[in-house]
This record gives structure tokens, C-alpha cells and sequence, in this order.
């Protein structure tokens, strides 16, 4: 009806503009006598006339939002006339008012938030949603609105967060603006009326289901999937010609805890269709399925092994595909096959022929990365059985992976006489095998030492490890004089190569040397070696050797003897970080 069209655009101006301003407002005065005298046919018409009556003359802001709930109710059930006590009849769980109504001035910002496109939006509303901002019904239609955002971080916010704690009040806003012929935004409406337990909301998935456009109808799925009683019906739908229709009704199924759905997933898994299956099968964690889908798994790995990689030229890749279904499926049988996979020859080689080792990487880090998440006992045992130093699985990733998880359950002793070859051949480094020991104090060092044998020292020395080189520089050491050759050996090149030392390892390798001399002439020796690192080094190097021989060595070093010299370099080279460098050095204090 006209009159309900244009009393809702006047209500939308006192949203906006307040209350008060109500009282005796002429616009919505002169639509009192017609509702009346509509009221005499239809009740809640009648409730209507009283409730903007009642605004008219008090200016109440509590007031305003009884009209503008109402009147909500009325125009969303296409004005239904019918009364059941002071609500409109199926809508009872829509119509509760938030307590108090905020001033503009507040409001404002976050209305423009929620309207204009520009950077910093979503703090803005965030912060409004923290301090209970977004409660108010004048917020309501820009909120859903804003479903139609282009910035989805935007957009998800609103979905999972602030809209759900709107709660039924927010239903005919989002009822409003719903379009099952439309887009993102409208299936997120169609998510947001089955998250608030709309009672329509199943009807509307049906409708969506089979007119609406594709993006709409998947939330529809969802929606039905919330009850057993339209299992046929979903059941149905995985037959559909839509990849994205199929997938979202075998995902609801599992979800619903379907067996008839169950056992049609893994039908779809084994099919040309398997990547329609693919999300449901990563949801199943029951014995039954899961011995089903590593069935699947172990299937498509031995054609893999017996092929000659045809099916990779013809862009099938099923097995790499499936690697993720086996995520959190903790079983033996699970673990079993993940050694079959880590401990195979063949298939890295052929990969590697055919240029798709990368592929072969990506499911091997996966399965790894599981393996990381799984009961310790049973993963390091996959390990122990089946990586070996040098067999082709052994990458640099899977190693590090291993020597994580044995740290848990290793002594130290076993660590070193597991992981030497490992470290030998660079698959892992001295941290990787140490860990987070603590070498803050003498007694961090003297642990590991006390752990390192004589074959371990030969090979720090042999790799001129960095990092073993500045764990073991402290007096005591037995082969200290070893590694001040290897440094200052390093250091004289000053240019170290891509596999060579990080420029950070060898400043902290150099200031631990730097703490092993005793007299004057062996420092002012030390630093024209030093200087002549930052002499050779570009921006980067040079910051990178200054942070980890840090500011007090770097000042031990170079001041006073070498402040002049670092002035003419910062000047020579123009950069930033020389010129921190000279201010450094003219400070007095220091």
C-alpha cells in the first residue's frame, strides 16, 4: 500500500534525524486519520495508527522505534492484517527492541563506515560493535547493505560477527533487501535468516534451490543440510550437472551424518567427479569412511608407480589431490601409508625426470605437516622406519620435520647419532638439532658441550658452521683456536657467496671472538679486519654485520681509532644506515 510506502520513508528520516523531532510532526500526521479509518477493517493497521499516534504526541525516542518495528513487521509479511496478541502472527521472535537509542552525532561515523568506500572502515566498525553501537535500528539497513561491499574482509566481518548478535530484530532488514536471483551479498542474507533461525528460512533455500542463481542456491544447501528430513532431497542433488551444487550437498550429507550420503561420497571419490567429493571427505573422521577414502588414496599412488606419468601429461593429478582428504584421520592404517609415500624411490625420481617435483614436494610437506599434528609416538615411528639419510626422500623440509618431533622423546645423545649424516650432507643445521637450549649463560654452553663428541666438533669445523662457531667461542673451549682461524679467515672475504654465512652469523660469531682477547693490539688487529668488511659491504650487508656484533662490540672496536674513516665512508656511500654508523661514533659518552 502507498500510505505504508511513504510513512516508512518518513520514519527512515526521524531514524536519522531523532526522536524528538516527532513530536508533532505534521508528515506523519496527516497519515494518522487514513490508518485509522484503514484500521477499522484490519487490525493491525489499527495497532499501526495508535503506535504513530502515541509519537506524534510524546516525541519519545522509544516511541519511534515501536512504530518503525511494526511497521517493519507489516510491510516484510507483505501486510498481513491478522493479530495474535500485540504481534504480528509468525513473527513473534522478530520483534525485540534494543534498550536505548543512540545519539546521531555517535551514529554517524558509523553509518558512513558502513556506506562510503574508504580505507580504515572496518576498525571503525569493530570498535562500534565492542561498545554495542551497531544496536540501533537506524544502523540496521546500511549494516545489510553493506553485505554488498566489494572489500570481503568487510563483508565477513558483518556475517560471522556483528549481525548474528543483532539477533530476529535485523530479519525483516535483510527479508527487505533479499534477492535469490542475486549474488555473494544475497546468499549471505540467505545464511544470515537460517544463523537467526528465521522460520521461513528452508523455504526460501528450496526457492533458491530451483530459481535462484548458483552462488544463492549453494547457501541454500547449507541451510537445508540442518535437517535430517531433506536427506532425499540432498541426496538428489549430488547428481546435479553443477560441480559447486554436487560438492555442497555431499559436504551437508556428511555433515548431517548421512551413511547413504557417506557411501555415495566415496562412489564420487572413485568417479571422473572425484574433486565434487573432495571438501565432504576431508570432514569424515569415523573408521569406515576413512578405510574407504585411503582405499581411494592408496589406489591412485599405485597407478601413479606403474603409470609412466602419462596421466600427470594429460593434467590428472587425483593422488596429489587426495593427499589433503587423509588431514586428522588418526589411524594406523593412515600411518602406515604416509611411510609407504615418505619411503618411496621411485616416485621423486620420476618426478624430477618429468620437471613435477613440485608437486611431489607439495604432498610430501602436507603429509609431513600432518604427521606434526598427530599422537608423537606414532608419527616419529613413521620416521624412524622409513627416512633414512640419503635415500631420495630425505629433502631439507622433512628432515627439520623429523628432528622437531625426535627433540620431543630423543635424549641428546640419540639426537646426535641420529641427525649426524642429516647435518652433514645440510639437510639440517646446528639449531635444528640443538633446539631452544639456553645459551644466555656459561651453563647453556657447557650443556651442550658436555654433549657434543669429538666426531661432532670435526664436523662444525669441516662446515664452518656460524652458528656452532658462536656457541663454542667462549673460554674453555678446547678447539677455540680452530674457529678464530675459520672467522677471521670469513672475515677477510667479507663477500660470502649465496651458500655461503648470512653477514648477521658472522657479526655474531665475530663479537663472541671479540670477547676472547686480552690485549689492545690483538682488538686494533681484530677491527682493521672488520673495518674492512663494512669498507667492501653494501647498505644491506653492512646493517646486517653492524646488528649481530651489536652496538657495544661495534663501539669496542672502531672508537675512537676509526670515527674519521666511517665519516668519510657514510659520506662516500650516501646511505642511511653508514650515516647512523658516524653519528654513533661522535658521541662523546660512549
Amino acid at each position: 500500500m502507498q500510505i505504508l510506502d511513504d510513512l516508512y520513508l518518513e520514519t527512515k528520516r526521524l531514524f536519522i534525524a531523532g526522536g524528538k523531532f516527532a513530536k508533532g510532526d505534521p508528515r506523519i500526521s496527516k497519515h494518522i486519520p487514513i490508518l485509522k479509518k484503514m484500521g477499522e477493517k484490519a487490525q493491525a493497521l489499527k495497532k499501526l495508527a495508535e503506535l504513530y499516534e502515541t509519537l506524534v504526541k510524546e516525541g519519545r525516542p522509544e516511541d519511534l522505534e515501536s512504530c518503525g518495528v511494526f511497521l517493519h513487521a507489516i510491510m516484510s509479511t507483505q501486510a498481513a492484517t491478522e493479530i495474535k496478541g500485540d504481534e504480528v502472527e509468525g513473527h513473534a521472535e522478530i520483534f525485540e527492541l534494543p534498550g536505548t537509542v543512540i545519539p546521531y552525532s555517535r551514529l554517524n561515523p558509523i553509518l558512513e563506515a558502513l556506506t562510503l568506500s574508504q580505507p580504515g572502515r572496518l576498525e571503525v566498525i569493530k570498535n562500534a560493535f565492542a561498545d554495542g553501537l551497531l544496536n540501533d535500528y537506524r544502523a540496521f539497513a546500511p549494516i545489510i547493505s553493506a553485505l554488498d561491499d566489494k572489500f570481503h574482509e568487510l563483508v565477513d566481518y558483518l556475517h560471522n560477527e556483528a549481525i548474528p548478535s543483532l539477533g530476529g530484530a535485523v530479519v525483516p532488514y535483510i527479508l527487505e533487501s533479499y534477492n535469490p536471483g542475486g549474488k555473494r551479498g544475497d546468499a549471505i542474507r540467505l545464511s544470515l535468516l537460517g544463523k537467526l533461525g528465521y522460520g521461513q528460512a528452508e523455504k526460501l533455500a528450496f526457492d533458491a534451490i530451483n530459481n535462484g542463481t548458483q552462488v544463492v542456491a549453494v547457501e541454500g544447501i547449507k541451510i537445508l543440510g540442518g535437517n535430517p528430513k531433506n536427506e532425499e532431497f540432498l541426496l538428489k542433488l549430488v547428481k546435479d550437472k553443477k560441480s559447486a551444487i554436487a560438492e555442497s550437498a555431499l559436504v551437508s550429507l556428511i555433515n548431517m551424518g548421512s551413511v547413504e550420503g557417506g557411501g555415495l561420497m566415496l562412489e564420487v571419490l572413485q568417479s571422473k567427479k572425484y574433486k565434487t567429493a573432495i571438501e565432504a571427505a576431508k570432514l569424515c573422521s569415523g573408521l569406515e569412511l576413512t578405510n574407504g577414502i585411503l582405499a581411494i588414496a592408496k589406489k591412485e599412488f599405485q597407478n601413479l608407480m606403474e603409470d609412466d606419468l602419462g596421466s600427470f601429461k594429460d593434467g590428472n593429478i587425483k593422488f596429489l589431490e587426495l593427499a589433503p582428504v587423509l588431514e586428522n584421520k588418526n589411524y594406523q592404517a593412515v600411518y602406515d601409508f604416509y611411510g609407504q609415500v615418505l619411503s618411496d624411490r621411485k616416485y621423486p625420481a620420476l618426478l624430477k625426470e618429468n620437471s613435477l617435483l613440485s608437486w611431489y614436494n607439495d604432498a610430501r610437506a602436507l603429509i609431513s605437516h600432518q604427521l606434526e599434528k598427530c599422537p608423537c609416538s606414532e608419527s616419529i615411528k613413521v620416521f624412524e622406519d622409513n627416512c633414512t639419510p640419503g635415500a631420495a626422500m630425505d629433502a631439507e623440509y622433512i628432515a627439520k620435520v623429523y628432528c622437531n618431533m625426535a627433540r620431543r622423546v630423543y635424549s641428546k645423545d640419540k639426537m646426535f647419532s641420529v641427525f649426524s649424516e642429516y647435518y652433514a650432507t645440510g639437510s639440517l643445521n646446528f639449531v635444528d638439532i640443538f633446539g631452544n637450549v639456553d645459551l644466555s649463560s656459561a651453563g647453556g654452553y657447557e650443556e651442550i658441550r658436555g654433549a657434543v663428541s669429538e666426531e661432532w666438533e670435526k664436523l662444525f669445523l669441516n662446515k664452518k658452521d656460524l652458528l656452532a662457531i658462536g656457541v663454542f667461542i667462549h673460554k674453555g673451549c678446547g678447539f677455540f683456536d680452530a674457529y678464530k682461524d675459520i672467522i677471521l679467515s670469513l672475515l677477510n672475504e667479507g663477500k660470502p657467496g649465496k651458500k655461503g654465512p648470512s653477514m648477521l652469523n658472522l657479526g655474531f660469531a665475530a663479537k663472541r671472538l671479540l670477547i676472547t682477547f686480552t690485549s689492545q693490539k690483538e682488538i686494533e688487529a681484530f677491527a682493521d679486519i672488520c673495518y674492512k668488511v663494512f669498507e667492501r659491504a653494501g647498505e644491506q650487508i653492512a646493517r646486517s654485520f653492524y646488528e649481530g656484533l651489536s652496538e657495544e662490540c661495534f663501539l669496542r672496536l672502531f672508537y675512537p681509532k676509526y670515527s674519521q674513516q666511517f665519516a668519510e665512508l657514510a659520506k662516500k656511500k650516501g646511505s642511511y644506515h653508514f650515516k647512523i654508523i658516524e653519528g654513533l661514533l661522535q658521541k662523546p659518552d660512549k
